[in-house]
């Protein structure tokens, strides 16, 4: 069960199945990214989520999701801290895709203008 139980599930396919979040509209500075994922020992060691500040890539962190978040506290729900990207546009790109050794789970994505 997710944040709000509705999060996704893919197993292991290569990388075929991509979840996706876009932020639009936003202004351009630097934004702290987090993501809610719930625990599990089947989940994946390292999850991709892979960052584009509008269509360049900002980077790519492994998130070991048989841990439980504990970078952030939001509304009662504990968060990890994906990176902090500066915008220079005004879209904002999160990607999770299954290219990795385990089931993955795509739930919330949280940003943040920060400074």
């Amino acid at each position: 069960m997710g944040a709000e139980g509705d999060n996704r599930n893919a197993s292991i396919f290569g990388g075929t199945k991509v979840a996706r979040w876009t932020f639009i509209d936003r202004a351009p500075g630097r934004y702290r990214v987090t993501a809610i994922c719930t625990s599990h020992a089947s989940r994946a060691t390292d999850a991709p989520f892979t960052l584009f500040n509008g269509g360049t890539l900002v980077g790519t962190v492994d998130v070991n999701q048989q841990l439980a978040p504990n970078d952030f506290l939001d509304g009662g729900i504990n968060r990890e801290d994906l990176m902090t990207v500066n915008v220079t546009g005004d879209t904002l790109v999160v990607k999770l895709s299954n290219n990795a050794n385990g089931y993955v789970m795509a739930d919330a994505i949280r940003i943040e203008r920060i400074g």
